[in-house]
């Protein structure tokens, strides 16, 4: 999530004038302070909005956009992106992600939504787990893009104020791992992960669906055990990328 600049207001076209309460949210849930100095202030970087206790006083845009299944939404049109004609790049395949050796640098991709232009990142990362246990993730960063965050004691929560410690050098506290009831709102994250593996639907899979809804972000998280390899997809405040006409270039 990379830009010079930030940028606060919507864009014209946008699809979030479907409601004058999305698009104050939309403006509330962008950054205000400049990329630079998120990037040198990790509180900055966060700019989180509050989440919402209540769900009772909003219109029924805004409320679709606080329901967890949302952010299939923005993810499906990632995975369009990457996946149309002429994207010059190619999604690393679980061959390649197993036969990594060491962690790649972040792959930045650009996708449109909602009218602006996202950045997210896709990138293999290495662990070796306490047990000895080298695990490959293809790991993908996205930004929220239009999905709001609700108070955790609207969710059905299995445990909360854990530790995750894919976010050790920014917010790796207060977060929840969610009940698995919510799994059917996000079925297109495991139709992607069953497919990238070529796995049918009798092979074991296992999931996990972390939330910090004071920091606002969500981690996806999908592994099958014996292949030592994983997919986790990360949710999180972004910046929309400015645009440069053509006639700035000479």
């Amino acid at each position: 999530m990379a830009s010079e600049q930030s940028a606060t207001t919507p864009a014209k076209a946008s699809r979030f004038d479907e409601s004058p309460m999305v698009a104050l949210m939309y403006v509330e849930s962008i950054p205000k302070s400049s990329y630079k100095e998120c990037l040198a202030d990790k509180i900055k970087r966060l700019t989180p909005v509050k989440p919402a206790t209540s769900l009772d006083d909003m219109d029924s845009p805004t409320k679709k956009r606080h329901d967890i299944s949302y952010i299939c939404e923005n993810f499906l049109d990632w995975l369009n992106r990457v996946n149309r004609d002429g994207c010059p790049i190619t999604l690393p395949t679980l061959q390649e992600v197993r036969a990594a050796t060491q962690g790649s640098v972040p792959l930045p991709i650009d996708y449109d939504r909602d009218g602006l232009i996202w950045r997210s990142d896709i990138r293999v990362c290495l662990l070796v787990d306490h047990k000895d246990v080298l695990w490959k993730n293809l790991v993908v960063h996205l930004p929220n893009d239009g999905f709001f965050y609700v108070d955790e004691a609207l969710l059905p929560v299995l445990a909360k104020d854990k530790r995750n410690a894919r976010h050790m050098n920014s917010c790796s506290e207060g977060w929840a791992y969610l009940d698995k009831c919510l799994w059917p709102k996000l079925i297109p994250f495991e139709e992607f992960a069953r497919k990238w593996f070529s796995y049918d639907d009798n092979k074991k899979l296992q999931r996990q669906i972390i939330y910090n809804d004071v920091n606002n972000r969500l981690d996806i998280c999908l592994r099958f055990p014996e292949t030592k390899v994983g997919i986790d997809f990360s949710f999180e405040p972004g910046y929309p990328v400015p645009e440069v006409p053509e006639n700035f270039w000479f």
